[in-house]
């Protein structure tokens, strides 16, 4: 064969997948082999024909090797043939003139096979088998082409992908951090109240919202979700949505997260909120704190000089008739109560040991004197001090109400 007409089928087998993967921003694995499929045809002749084996997933990531769903021209020699393994593993182009049987049906003469591979690893591999005759010198060195171009493609889109996939994350987690700020940002001044965070951390998990439900009346959340970040993003935005409606209603905080714990199990993504709610009204003695997750609540008696520490069960979202928490305690002059995320909690301090809830009602003790938003900076700042750095940190929120 000339070797001017081996090059341009070449040339329109190259066109054909070029034509394949225009334009796309992100290839997946199965357009990507369909491309090579496709173009590969446009190498063969008359009296070829081709076959393409691949592992599952060439984009994506490690697969198995898989021998092609179907075989309609009857290329296969043997399937448990270990020369299958064995070529995929090389990842060399290989030129068979005499064939023996066992990789390609002895029905074909000669075969060429054109591996496509990355990172020394075979991806895909087409076959090109002939009935009659055998692959000229030119045919050969014009496969080596094809091989070299598919495989560096792949190198090429498989670094888009990743690099696409990156800034798609980065997107959406500027995109969740923005819906904190904003739902955090929007709280009108209440006297006694106060919140203080510390984001820095950029995790986005955290909430704490105010919503008046009266005159001096109030429903206060301080939450922190467990998703991926497109679910955190959705959950913070259902739960600023659903308790801004349950804040105008009769029902109470223990309620309140019995409806949303019910709402969120029926989510097709998994997402958890651990929260706290605390429905307080001045024209009533006794104020209510609801909770569940892994969330932190502490009352200080003024009258006692004591502060308690309230646990809650399951986090809201994981299990259908979970127990939600809930306590009446006493809402007289001076008292305090204090609702935070377990960025607070959780923090590890430099010898080893976690923050806790008992050093944060340790503060409230020795310091029950401040304002709200002097104490609630306060417990801020004694968990940064004595934080190990460099280790993973968290949102951390803290919200203080301070009875007048």
């Amino acid at each position: 064969m000339k070797q001017h007409i081996a090059y341009e089928r070449a040339l329109r087998a190259l066109r054909e997948f070029d034509r394949q993967i225009a334009g796309a921003v992100t290839v997946s694995g199965n357009a990507f082999t369909e491309a090579v499929r496709l173009s590969i045809q446009h190498f063969a002749d008359a009296d070829s024909v081709t076959l393409l084996s691949a592992r599952s997933a060439p984009l994506d990531g490690s697969a198995g090797f898989s021998l092609p769903a179907g075989d309609p021209a009857g290329i296969v020699g043997s399937e448990t043939s270990p020369l299958w393994k064995d070529l995929f593993a090389s990842g060399r182009f290989r030129a068979c003139a005499k064939n023996d049987g066992e990789l390609v049906s002895r029905k074909y003469r000669s075969w060429l096979y054109i591996p496509v591979s990355a990172k020394k690893e075979t991806w895909i591999a087409a076959v090109v088998a002939r009935r009659d005759g055998k692959f000229s010198e030119a045919e050969q060195k014009a496969a080596e082409i094809l091989a070299a171009h598919y495989s560096q493609s792949l190198r090429n889109i498989r670094a888009r992908n990743r690099k696409t996939s990156r800034i798609a994350e980065e997107a959406r987690h500027a995109m969740l951090l923005h819906t904190q700020a904003s739902a955090t940002r929007r709280r009108a001044e209440i006297p006694g109240l106060a919140l203080a965070m510390d984001y820095s951390a950029g995790t986005g998990s955290d909430l704490g919202k105010t919503w008046k439900t009266g005159l001096n009346s109030l429903l206060i959340c301080t939450c922190d979700l467990t998703a991926s970040d497109a679910e955190r993003q959705a959950g913070m935005i259902y739960l600023d949505t659903w308790l801004s409606v349950l804040s105008r209603t009769t029902m109470d905080a223990k309620a309140m997260i019995k409806r949303i714990n019910s709402d969120m199990l029926e989510r097709p993504e998994e997402c958890y909120a651990s929260l706290a709610l605390v429905k307080h009204a001045p024209e009533q003695s006794a104020l209510e704190i609801a909770g569940c997750g892994n969330i932190g609540a502490i009352h200080f008696s003024h009258e006692n000089m004591d502060a308690k520490i309230f646990d809650f069960g399951p986090a809201a979202g994981i299990q259908e008739n979970a127990e939600i928490l809930s306590y009446q305690v006493p809402a007289g002059s001076g008292d305090i109560v204090c609702a935070f995320t377990d960025g607070i909690t959780g923090t590890r301090k430099r010898n080893g040991d976690l923050f806790g809830a008992e050093e944060t009602a340790e503060i409230i003790r020795k310091h029950y004197y401040l304002s709200a938003p002097d104490l609630a900076a306060k417990i801020l700042a004694a968990v940064e001090e004595k934080e190990e750095k460099g280790v993973n940190r968290d949102d951390r929120t803290v919200h203080v109400l301070k009875i007048e």
